[in-house]
């Protein structure tokens, strides 16, 4: 198993060698698609989200609300779920 991981690896690492941040996230989503999300947590994340949205491809997005988040990270959060 570990080295079929380590081939996996490899062999993406190559394939994406050079490529956009978009042709980049645009694989990741093809190659693991529902099984990954995008955690946000902030504005340094809003730049992920939408090279995942300029990807074509379906994607998750999840938060971990501590109950020590300011009220406007939850404004944030709804602007960026509405773009």
């Amino acid at each position: 198993m570990k080295n079929e991981l380590k081939a996996k690896v490899k062999s993406l690492n190559e394939d994406l060698e050079g490529k956009s941040p978009v042709d980049i996230v645009k694989k990741s989503l093809e190659e693991y698609g529902e099984e990954i999300a995008i955690s946000f947590s902030g504005a340094e994340d809003v730049m992920l989200i939408d090279l995942a949205h300029k990807s074509g491809k379906k994607f998750r997005v999840f938060t971990l609300d501590t109950g020590r988040v300011f009220p406007e990270t939850y404004d944030l959060f709804q602007k960026v779920e509405e773009k």
